[in-house]
């Protein structure tokens, strides 16, 4: 059921959690108005809810609004990039919601079309671009295919899987989820922010709960008969898949380059021209393996601040 606030006022008093059975009405505003950067799918807001506190309301019908608590901000609310037709109205209510609050409102993973298209009403706040949170987006066939020099090593990595071990692949279901958890947890993750692994665990254990509900797919590599690795991937928009989760067992050489490739070709085959990888949230180890599959382009992440 739609929670609609039908003209230009509403306060976040206004906005409801996100929850399953608002799967359609969301999805329908996503659909209508398909977004570039991977945070905008109900997949990825449902399983992501309970950590950052996520809240909606359809102030219209043309126009969806989301509200987030980030982990850092002392329990602070904010707004996601409004999704929709954004009239002049409407943000005149943002921006005077904005002033009217005791702490400096913040809208977080605004696109550069967002920007481009609303440019009176970006320049009202400060404009930050989040780095950290810029989607590294590559060409499917070059993931699917790994053709050229640039991808030797990566083909090499495979090759010597081929040498070392066989794998078989499978698809992805519901009954995977005790095994998905179990790949996570056995990952190790050094250097990585307290809290990270934690936050992983419950997004994993929400999506593979409603896995077949929520429009993902994935697959399962096996190894020996054994789960070693597995991956799920989503539509993002009409030309763009993005793959959410993408686990494996670190012991075994070549699989991570394995499940990447294979993920990319079930992609390819659905006619996705793209692959969106998400962020690399600052860490320099994953900036640096997301930038050695050669993204065709950063889709930069924007934050607008009052």
């Amino acid at each position: 059921m739609i929670r609609r606030v039908m003209g230009p006022c509403f306060t976040f008093q206004d906005f409801k959690k996100i929850e399953l059975q608002d799967q359609s009405s969301i999805q329908a505003f996503l659909r209508k108005f398909p977004q570039k950067i991977s945070t905008y799918t109900f997949a990825h807001l449902l399983s992501w809810e309970n950590i950052y506190k996520l809240e909606w309301l359809a102030v219209s019908d043309e126009l969806l609004l989301i509200s987030c608590v980030p982990t850092n901000d002392d329990g602070k609310r904010h707004l996601l990039q409004p999704i929709g037709d954004f009239s002049k109205e409407f943000q005149e209510t943002v921006f005077t919601l904005a002033r009217g609050m005791n702490y400096p409102l913040k809208i977080f993973d605004v696109s550069q079309n967002f920007c481009e298209k609303y440019r009176d009403f970006v320049t009202l706040f400060d404009l930050d671009e989040n780095r950290d949170g810029a989607n590294y987006v590559y060409l499917a066939k070059d993931l699917a295919f790994l053709q050229g020099s640039k991808y030797a090593k990566k083909r090499n990595h495979i090759s010597q899987a081929e040498s070392g071990y066989g794998w078989t692949v499978g698809e992805l279901t519901r009954e995977c989820g005790p095994a998905c958890i179990k790949i996570l947890e056995n990952l190790s993750y050094p250097d990585v922010p307290t809290g990270t692994l934690e936050n992983e665990r419950e997004t994993l254990r929400t999506t593979m709960q409603h896995f077949g509900q929520l429009n993902q797919y994935g697959i399962m590599v096996k190894v020996n008969g054994q789960p070693v690795a597995f991956s799920i991937f989503e539509e993002l928009n009409p030309s763009t898949a993005v793959v959410r989760y993408e686990k494996a067992n670190r012991a075994l050489r070549g699989i991570y380059q394995i499940v990447n490739q294979e993920t990319a070709r079930i992609i390819y085959e659905k006619k996705y021209c793209y692959i969106n990888r998400e962020e690399d949230m600052g860490d320099d180890g994953l900036r640096h393996a997301k930038l050695s599959y050669h993204p065709a382009t950063l889709e930069p992440a924007y934050i607008l601040k009052k």
